[in-house]
């Protein structure tokens, strides 16, 4: 999702795209949906494949496990929203370096701050999604970061994504973008 806009300004496309009967609001709401559209199923299907593959051989526990599945599956398609809010509001500001900088941001904010100790913790999407789908706290100092309730969890990740998703739609409609060579 990083690249939606930032490919569409690279390839000197986004004036021809602009230049359509479309405000840059629809756009960015258009490419935002055909990202999570492509991420949300695919994530699903991997962990329905990843889920049979583990309970193959026990087919009661195949059953049994299912809605513990499903409750990662919806965390994990939340999550794949929110990370693509933010990867497009990235693609948005920093054009010519989005990938780097969304990486960048999914690393340090979302992985490395959901093994930080204490209540800091709370910073990270990735660590109120592995609320949400149920996993136990591990990480430096456990037993004082906070526990979150799945039902705040869900509304948490699903107000960053809504803001961050916002921001990203004002980004690619307020932003004037210039090609970098000529």
């Amino acid at each position: 999702t990083s690249g939606v806009i930032a490919e569409e300004v690279e390839g000197r496309t986004l004036g021809f795209l602009t230049a359509r009967p479309v405000s840059r609001w629809a756009l960015g709401a258009g490419k935002y949906l055909a990202s999570i559209l492509l991420a949300v199923p695919l994530l699903a299907v991997g962990m329905l494949v990843v889920h049979i593959a583990c309970f193959a051989t026990l087919p009661s526990a195949l059953v049994d496990e299912l809605p513990n599945t499903l409750r990662v599956m919806g965390a994990v398609s939340l999550l794949a929203c929110c990370y693509a809010a933010f990867c497009m509001l990235w693609g948005a500001i920093a054009v010519e370096a989005a990938g780097i900088v969304a990486t960048l941001h999914l690393a340090v904010l979302e992985f490395g701050m959901s093994l930080v100790p204490g209540p800091i913790r709370l910073l990270s999407m990735n660590y109120i999604a592995s609320q949400l789908a149920g996993f136990e706290k591990t990480g430096l100092f456990a037993d004082i970061t906070p526990a979150v309730e799945p039902l705040t969890a869900g509304i948490v990740l699903g107000v960053v994504t809504l803001v961050f998703f916002g921001l990203s739609l004002l980004a690619v409609a307020m932003s004037e973008f210039r090609f970098s060579k000529a």
